[in-house]
């Protein structure tokens, strides 16, 4: 995406770095990455040289529709400079494979207290330089489709989100969505996107009223991007796996979605969908102001 920073956002130390390019993985051990959590992740760590410490990893890795959800998330928030995962994919052609880059000195905090800008864990408690980014980052999510929770590490002060892949499952699910109700004829209630940002702004405004201008003023901005929604399919069709199967055919055959590379619609849906969103929180502030 090109880089259009966002006047809103809190300019803080974030290394986005200058190479934006897929990963090559081959120089790199690819393992499973144990965990706890609902997805299937991998880690690529560079060799370990006899009698030196294993080295940490270089990426955590992710694929299909969480890939997919990792690597639009994190272009959207680069192009807002608001401090996020950076990620990439990589070159792997047979199915969409997002390179998570691994930040060996970030923490999770336990408690995060945007009103005080505090971050805590244990005993640690650290200011943060960017606390209001959280709020952006709800709008942000909410704009994409992110609805798994909010992930949040520090890093030198810094507040970065974390685990957008959900925002696959969003896109690839109205893709599905599309080619059922191409069939029935049903179309979506674009009201109930309105109502559902208009109460977002309300709680927000009522309950914490600290986070109301950034979050606002965050769904301005990304409603009156206008390359927003064709920037994203860009995105999304960059992926060097777009013309691989999005999903296994056993499953494919299960859910009676075709079994054919669902990438290229999935892109075409996110621009109308993001479009949709758009139109919405127009129509939310409208009646908020």
């Amino acid at each position: 995406m090109d880089r259009n920073t966002s006047p809103h956002a809190m300019l803080v130390p974030w290394d986005w770095s200058t190479d934006d390019q897929p990963v090559e993985l081959q120089p790199f051990l690819v393992q499973e990455w144990k965990h706890d959590g609902d997805s299937r992740k991998g880690e690529a760590r560079p060799h370990r040289r006899r009698g030196e410490a294993k080295p940490p990893p270089t990426y955590l890795l992710k694929w299909g529709r969480d890939a997919i959800g990792e690597r639009v998330y994190s272009a959207v928030a680069r192009h807002l400079n608001m401090p996020s995962t950076v990620v990439r994919w990589t070159t792997y052609p047979d199915l969409p494979e997002a390179a998570i880059r691994f930040e060996p000195d970030a923490w999770r905090p336990e408690d995060i207290s945007v009103e005080r800008g505090l971050a805590s864990l244990q005993g640690r408690v650290e200011f943060l330089l960017n606390p209001l980014d959280y709020y952006r980052h709800l709008a942000l999510s909410m704009v994409l489709g992110e609805y798994d929770g909010e992930e949040f590490m520090v890093r030198q002060q810094v507040l970065f989100r974390i685990d957008a892949a959900s925002v696959g499952w969003t896109l690839a699910g109205k893709a599905f969505d599309l080619l059922g109700n191409k069939a029935a004829g049903k179309q979506a209630d674009p009201s109930r996107r309105v109502r559902d940002f208009g109460r977002y702004i309300t709680s927000i405004q009522q309950h914490e009223p600290y986070g109301e201008q950034p979050f606002v003023e965050t769904l301005q901005y990304l409603a009156e991007w206008a390359d927003l929604p064709d920037q994203v399919g860009a995105e999304i069709l960059a992926c060097p796996a777009v013309r691989s199967f999005i999903l296994p055919k056993k499953m494919a055959q299960a859910s009676k979605v075709p079994s054919r590379s669902m990438i290229p619609l999935i892109a075409e849906v996110a621009a109308s969908y993001l479009r949709q969103q758009q139109q919405a929180i127009k129509s939310a502030l409208g009646q908020q102001w």
